[in-house]
C-alpha cells in the first residue's frame, strides 16, 4: 500500500506540532510490519524551519528539491523516545561527524577513480595506438602465412575493441557525471539514434515505429543510451544484414516503454551482472555499452530490463511519460 499525508490540516485544530511529531515517530515504528510506503508531505511555505527539522528527524529518506536523499539527521523511534535534554545535541553532533567521515572517504574515493580513468583513457589508449599502427604494417607483409595473418588480424580486433572502450569510459566521465533530466520529445531521440547506426552499419536493417508523439522525462544523453542498444544489438548479430527493431508502448499511462529486439542473446553472465547490479572478479561484463544504457535511464529514475526470449535478446527502457 501506498499512503500520502498531508500534514497542513495541523494549522487547523488544536493538536500541537509536537503531537504531529509524536505520531510520526509512532508510525515510523509500525512501518517496518506492514508491506506500507508512505510519503509525508511539509509545505515549507507553511512550517517553520523548527517544526520541519523536528519532522525531518522521524523520516529515514527525503524528498527534496526532486530529489530522493538518505537522511542523515533520522533518529530511530527508540532513540527519540529516550532523548533527554542535550541528548538531542550529542545525537546531532555524532551524525554531523558521520557525514564529515563519509565526505572524507567519497572525496579519496574519487581521487583514486580520476587517477585510474586518466591512466585507462589516455595513457593506455595511446600505447594501444602505437600497438595498432604496428599490427597494420604487419597486415601488409607478404611473408606473412595465412596462420600468421590471421593471428595479426585477431589481436587487431583486440587491439580496438579495448580503445572503442577507452573512449567510452571518456565519453561516461564527460558526459554522466554532469547530466541532465529534462521532458523531452521520443521521436527525435529514436531518429538521431537510428540515423547514426545507420552510418557506421549501412547493411543493417532498422525497424521503427511509424512515428511517436509521446514526451517522457530523460537524461539529455537518451538517444546515446538507444544508440548503444541498437549498435549492441548489430554488432552481435553474424548476419552481413544485421536486424534491430525498435517498439514504443504506454505499459500504464504514466510510463513509456522503449524495447530493442534483435537475434541472438546476452550472455548469461553480463546478465547476472546487471540483476546483482554490479560486478565481481568471477562475473563481469565484456564492456561498457550496457552499464552505459543503464546509467543514462535511471538518471531520470527509468528502469532498463535486459532478457533473453528464445532466440532474441530484449532491452527494455521504461521512462515516467510527461503530461500533455
Amino acid at each position: 500500500m501506498w499512503v500520502a499525508g498531508e500534514n497542513t490540516w495541523a494549522f487547523d485544530g488544536e493538536t500541537s506540532f509536537d503531537e504531529v511529531v509524536d505520531f510520526e515517530v509512532a508510525f515510523d515504528a509500525a512501518c517496518p510490519d506492514f508491506a506500507v510506503t508512505a510519503l509525508c508531505q511539509y509545505d515549507l511555505r507553511r512550517f517553520d524551519e523548527a517544526a520541519a527539522a523536528k519532522a525531518l528527524r522521524t523520516h529515514q529518506q527525503i524528498v527534496y528539491d526532486r530529489t530522493l536523499c538518505e537522511n542523515p539527521f533520522h533518529v530511530s523511534p527508540e532513540e527519540y523516545r529516550s532523548e533527554e535534554g542535550g541528548a538531542d545535541a550529542r545525537i546531532m553532533l555524532k551524525q554531523a561527524r558521520g557525514i564529515a567521515e563519509s565526505n572524507r572517504e567519497l572525496r579519496r574515493r574519487e581521487q583514486r577513480l580520476s587517477v585510474l580513468s586518466r591512466v585507462l583513457r589516455h595513457n593506455i589508449r595511446n600505447d594501444l595506438n602505437v600497438v595498432r599502427g604496428a599490427l597494420e604494417d604487419l597486415t601488409g607483409n607478404e611473408s606473412l602465412t595465412a596462420a600468421e595473418a590471421d593471428l595479426v588480424a585477431a589481436a587487431a580486433r583486440h587491439a580496438d575493441a579495448v580503445i572503442e572502450t577507452a573512449e567510452k569510459a571518456r565519453y561516461i566521465q564527460q558526459t554522466i557525471g554532469s547530466s541532465e533530466v529534462e521532458p523531452t520529445p521520443l521521436g527525435p531521440v529514436i531518429e538521431r539514434a537510428v540515423e547514426e547506426v545507420r552510418s557506421e552499419h549501412p547493411n543493417a536493417r532498422i525497424r521503427t515505429p511509424d512515428s511517436s508523439d509521446q514526451v517522457v522525462l530523460a537524461d539529455v544523453n537518451l538517444d546515446i543510451a538507444l544508440e548503444e542498444a541498437i549498435r549492441n544489438g548489430i554488432v552481435h548479430q553474424d548476419d552481413p544484414a544485421p536486424t534491430v527493431s525498435v517498439a514504443v508502448s504506454t505499459p500504464a499511462s504514466e510510463r513509456v516503454r522503449v524495447e530493442v529486439r534483435n537475434p541472438g542473446s546476452i550472455p548469461d553472465h553480463e546478465l547476472r551482472c546487471f540483476r546483482e547490479r554490479g560486478e565481481t572478479p568471477l562475473a563481469h561484463g565484456s564492456g561498457l555499452g550496457l552499464w552505459l544504457v543503464r546509467w543514462i535511464v535511471e538518471s531520470a529514475h527509468g528502469t532498463v530490463e535486459f532478457a533473453n526470449d528464445d532466440d532474441r535478446t530484449r532491452v527494455r527502457f521504461d521512462l515516467y511519460r510527461v503530461a500533455d
